[in-house]
């Protein structure tokens, strides 16, 4: 069969989901947080390669009285189980898009789940690495779920959470969720809801943000880790000589700007400007997409659909 994911059927979705992702979205202020500023890049560059000014911008926010910090430190059960039960319904309506009859029985949908013929939505079904870790997750953290409503076997102290398995009246050795980890799994699956309702734009910055939050997670769902470092989106803007055609070599680029941003891993956009007698004569835009090649030869022709406004400022 040929599993589509219509439009109807992400509606469904959506709709069924709405209430723990209103929740875990609320509780731990989780929105699409890439912060890009249009009219500043990040990193500007000289002709011959060496840096020029490196901005670095934040972005803070203050709520006085919020009572966000006290509810995640006395309810992280309740946290962990809506979660949980987020990613159980984005599974199961995989399932049922699959084709596969519906049940509530974890256990029969975890099975299901190991077909190696389900066909997954955008962007689970592009990366292997991810589908692998949800399915852990999801059947590592069924029996500590099932703990959380139906026994007291699970302390929590500031926020961190203590679950033993009692499934068959048996229990298990405890397993320490902390603060952290528990906020990481909710923005790990309500950026997947999104992402799979094509809420949210999903692009290699959030590809790796994704990856990033799969390995915070390495002691919840037991696979190896994917050494993802830490994401950071930027733009950069290089200064080189006018000539026809534009040669751009990308590959001492990426070089120059992974010098700046040690220990990270960087995904940018950039701002080509051409500089002739001291002055500046044509800038280019080419996002990060069309930037995974080693160099460029732009001709004249070329520059039409990516030039932008002069840059406001510029030092000779």
């Amino acid at each position: 069969m040929t599993t589509t994911f219509s439009l109807e059927s992400l509606t469904r979705l959506s709709e069924q989901t709405a209430y723990e992702a209103w929740l875990l979205e609320d509780v731990y202020r989780i929105h699409d947080n890439l912060v890009i500023s249009p009219e500043r890049d990040r990193l500007l560059l000289l002709p011959n390669g060496s840096r020029l000014k490196h901005y670095v911008l934040g972005v803070a926010t203050c709520h006085l009285g919020d009572w966000r910090p006290g509810f995640i430190e006395a309810c992280s059960p309740l946290v962990f189980v809506t979660a949980f039960k987020l990613l159980d319904m984005v599974l199961e309506w995989i399932l049922l898009e699959n084709g596969k009859t519906a049940t509530h029985r974890f256990q029969q949908k975890i099975s299901a789940l190991q077909d190696s013929t389900l066909e997954f939505p955008p962007p689970i079904d592009k990366h292997l690495w991810l589908r692998e870790r949800l399915l852990a997750l999801y059947e590592q953290l069924d029996p500590l779920r099932g703990t959380v409503i139906h026994s007291r076997h699970f302390q929590t102290t500031n926020g961190n959470l203590t679950v033993a398995s009692s499934r068959g009246g048996v229990v298990g050795t405890p397993v320490s969720m902390s603060n952290q980890e528990i906020r990481t799994l909710a923005v790990l699956l309500t950026r997947l809801r999104r992402y799979v309702l094509r809420d949210w734009k999903h692009d290699a910055y959030r590809e790796k943000l994704q990856a990033l939050a799969c390995d915070e997670l390495v002691s919840l769902h037991s696979l190896p880790s994917l050494c993802q470092l830490q994401p950071v989106f930027t733009t950069v803007r290089a200064y080189l000589d006018e000539r026809e055609p534009l040669i751009v070599d990308l590959e001492d680029l990426r070089v120059t700007v992974q010098v700046n941003y040690p220990h990270q891993d960087v995904v940018f956009d950039l701002r080509l400007v051409t500089v002739l007698d001291g002055e500046m004569v044509d800038a280019l835009w080419l996002p990060w997409n069309q930037l995974q090649v080693s160099s460029l030869s732009i001709s004249s022709t070329d520059r039409v659909a990516i030039r932008v406004a002069l840059p406001a400022e510029f030092d000779v």
